[in-house]
C-alpha cells in the first residue's frame, strides 16, 4: 500500500519476482524470507481490488516502483469483460 495524493493506493504486481523486488527494496521482506502471495484470477481480481474502496483505497499501481502506472478504482470497472470469458 502506498500513500497517494487522494488516498491509499493498492500495489499489484505482474510477477512474483517484481513483488519480491518491491518488498525487499521497501524493507518489508528480508533477503531469504519467504514471499507470501495472493493471486486472484481475472476478472475476479478486478472485483477484489475494487472492494478495497470501502477501506478508503483510491487506486491501484502496477509493478511499483519499476513501472508505477496507476489507475483509480472506478476506472478498473472498465477493464471487466462485457461478456463472460470462455
Amino acid at each position: 500500500m502506498l500513500a497517494g495524493q487522494s488516498g491509499p493506493i493498492l500495489c499489484v504486481f505482474t510477477t512474483p519476482q517484481r513483488a519480491k523486488e518491491a518488498a525487499l527494496s521497501a524493507g518489508i521482506l528480508a533477503e531469504g524470507d519467504p514471499l507470501i502471495l495472493f493471486a486472484p484470477p481475472l476478472p475476479e481480481a478486478l472485483d477484489w481490488a475494487m472492494s478495497f474502496e470501502k477501506y478508503g483505497v483510491t487506486g491501484v499501481t502496477i509493478d511499483y516502483p519499476r513501472i508505477g502506472v496507476w489507475s483509480s478504482l472506478t476506472n478498473l470497472a472498465h477493464l471487466k469483460p462485457s461478456r463472460p470469458l470462455r
